[in-house]
């Protein structure tokens, strides 16, 4: 009986020991564990170093794992918000910080203009008589081989247009005399008086300058603003900012803004350095010697044919120089492929021919065209292409470059309604249009085709003899960028 007693308290005393170890590894959370509870074989001290090891290493790694369902989704979005938030405001802080910064670096890279007066323009003119192309060399030798004295540098390192050194080392009052009307001279000798007053060599030069002029006054010596002063060019004497822009002006008429006289003379524009060009647009050749006779152009793109032309039917006395042959342009015949015409000889009394406007290079060569064809001017080949489109021609004849930007688009867009076709014009030289140039254009049956027979005219560029007289040295120089010039102009109009 005693033996069942005993057996019976521990059997009690074993399933109190598990439950208690059973219900501690539970509230540890630890489910894994916990399994391990319901094994009556094992003993109180493997539960509690099992607690231990879950109460201390598995709670921080419970927090790395990775939650499922709509919690992730939340605390993604989450994370993103934020990461969003810090782009957004790093992005606002640069664009202020750099809206910050720009407003000095406006400040810094502002440029002073100084403005010349009337009085200023004789001198500038003079000044241009100087080779530019040898200007920051001759500046270099002059002001870099003196000293001056400490004083000078207390005074305005300008005067108007005129550097303030070359004043102060100026010795020759012939150039006082002559130009004192000039405000930079005026200011400077304001100055020189001022300094006098304290420094005895300063005062003596000014005294032999006042003297001089005295004399010269007296005398009755005409002021010569053209006057070249001894031992300094007059563009030396300039302040940098007015040298550099002190450039002839050159008008030059071109053409139709859509055409190659106005492309060529825009590149001329970007590329020559030593004369101002200022562009005129016009209709052609023929508009552009008219402008020039009544003095709105100094230079021209000209057809040699319409200047020909030109010279024969008015009584011109405009005096031109050749400056330079900037390209050979093609007479080019386009027709439409449902005319039938392959050559300027099928044309009819039926037929329409459309070309460039009045006074338009175009027209003057299709003048001397023998065509039996009626002949329709229109303001621009763009306009006469349309009109083709529209049947209202069977053809358009026009004097331009190859591969020009309208013979492009013509060759691009329409090739499939239009072809080119032979002319011969006598007294003009004969030329031929490779098929390369033109594969739409020169395509027939069965995608064979064919070169183009055709003549060439001489485009030059032109200059009225009397700007010439006045700006020798700016010819010269600019006659010097176009030898580098006009070979990339050539290329580019596919020309020779």
């Amino acid at each position: 009986m005693k033996k069942l007693v005993v057996l019976a308290l521990a059997s009690v005393l074993t399933v109190a020991l598990t439950t208690e170890t059973f219900s501690k590894s539970f509230s540890s959370r630890s489910y894994s564990s916990s399994r391990s509870s319901f094994s009556f074989k094992s003993s109180t001290p493997k539960y509690t170093r099992t607690k231990v090891v879950v109460s201390k290493s598995t709670r921080p790694k419970a927090v790395k794992t990775k939650t499922s369902g709509s919690m992730s989704k939340f605390n993604k979005s989450k994370k993103v918000t934020t990461t969003m938030k810090n782009r957004i405001n790093n992005q606002i802080a640069k664009k202020d910080y750099k809206q910050y910064t720009n407003k000095f670096k406006k400040k810094n890279t502002t440029k002073k203009v100084y403005k010349t007066t009337k009085s200023d323009s004789n001198v500038l003119t003079s000044a241009r008589s100087y080779d530019k192309n040898t200007y920051h060399t001759r500046r270099s030798n002059y002001y870099n081989n003196r000293t001056y004295d400490p004083y000078v540098y207390n005074y305005s390192p300008s005067y108007g247009m005129y550097d303030s050194r070359a004043l102060w080392s100026m010795r020759d009052p012939y150039f006082f005399y002559n130009y004192n009307s000039t405000p930079g001279v005026s200011l400077f000798l304001a100055d020189m008086l001022i300094e006098s007053h304290r420094n005895a060599e300063v005062k003596r030069q000014l005294d032999a300058i006042n003297l001089k002029m005295s004399q010269l006054k007296s005398e009755g010596t005409r002021v010569n603003q053209s006057y070249k002063p001894s031992g300094i060019d007059l563009d030396v004497m300039l302040i940098p900012e007015v040298a550099e822009n002190n450039k002839s002006t050159l008008r030059l008429c071109t053409g139709s803004t859509d055409g190659t006289y106005a492309s060529v003379g825009r590149a001329l524009n970007r590329n020559i350095k030593n004369v101002k060009i200022s562009l005129v647009g016009s209709s052609g050749s023929i508009d552009n010697l008219n402008k020039m006779e009544e003095n709105k152009c100094d230079a021209a793109f000209v057809q040699r044919d319409s200047y020909k032309q030109y010279l024969s039917k008015v009584d011109s006395k405009l005096q031109l120089q050749k400056m330079f042959r900037m390209y050979n342009e093609y007479a080019q015949l386009v027709c439409t492929r449902e005319s039938g015409i392959d050559s300027f000889n099928d044309l009819t009394s039926n037929d329409v021919v459309l070309t460039g406007p009045i006074g338009s290079g175009s027209a003057i060569t299709w003048g001397n065209v023998n065509s039996k064809a009626k002949t329709k001017k229109v303001t621009s080949m763009t306009e006469g292409m349309a009109l083709l489109l529209e049947d209202d021609a069977q053809c358009a004849f026009n004097v331009t470059s190859l591969k020009s930007n309208l013979m492009t688009k013509t060759e691009n867009k329409y090739g499939e309604f239009f072809k080119l076709v032979d002319i011969e014009i006598p007294e003009y030289t004969t030329a031929v249009i490779d098929d390369d140039n033109y594969d739409n254009l020169t395509e027939g049956m069965f995608y064979i085709s064919w070169d183009v027979d055709t003549v060439t005219i001489p485009m030059d560029l032109v200059v009225k003899e009397d700007w010439i007289k006045v700006n020798k040295m700016s010819y010269a120089s600019s006659m010097s960028e176009l030898v580098d010039v006009v070979p990339a102009i050539r290329k580019a109009t596919n020309s020779k």
